[in-house]
């Protein structure tokens, strides 16, 4: 069964806790979780060999990628991926989402939109499903654990915490279907 993209947006939207205290911004979210990783086509475009060089290799987590990124290229993919959206006069919260998707906590503008690209990114990875990035791939024991989890879960109550992790795994196990229909 193939689905329509609207229909994949439609069930993606859904998957967002419904008690979570971060009132979303559909357009902004949407737009910053479909670009937080345009940086690395631009590399693919613009730098095809050092492209090549460092996605060739495997890595044991992000920060050993963007660190070949910025030893072989000068800038890794976040920043480039940022720089292009400013340039283009995107709005400075998609830009700060792009240019901290993957260490969210020096964002200002609005911290929330970058630690949900943040988490989204990570739980999307706890799936099972990378990138173009050879990362290796790790199951998340306890999603409070991924940084500034606590920016978009503030809950000192432990039942309401863990409320939220339960509606979470059945979001992602529904996550999980859909993308098996998508990949």
């Amino acid at each position: 069964m193939r689905l329509t993209f609207k229909e994949i947006k439609d069930e993606i939207s859904k998957i967002v806790p419904r008690d979570i205290e971060y009132k979303v911004d559909l357009e902004a979210d949407y737009v910053a979780g479909l670009l937080h990783n345009l940086g690395v086509l631009i590399l693919a475009i613009t730098f095809p060999d050092e492209f090549s060089k460092v996605f060739e290799a495997d890595y044991s987590d992000i920060d050993d990628l963007i660190k070949k990124e910025d030893e072989i290229i000068g800038w890794n993919h976040s920043k480039i991926g940022a720089y292009y959206l400013w340039n283009h006069h995107i709005s400075d919260e998609v830009v700060e989402a792009v240019n901290f998707h993957n260490h969210p906590k020096p964002a200002t503008i609005n911290p929330k939109l970058t630690a949900a690209v943040h988490i989204a990114n990570n739980l999307v990875r706890h799936l099972g499903v990378g990138g173009l990035e050879k990362v290796s791939i790790k199951k998340i024991d306890d999603f409070s654990s991924i940084e500034c989890w606590d920016v978009i879960f503030p809950y000192e109550n432990q039942e309401k915490s863990q409320a939220v992790m339960d509606r979470l795994n059945i979001s992602l196990d529904r996550l999980a279907e859909i993308l098996k229909h998508i990949l």
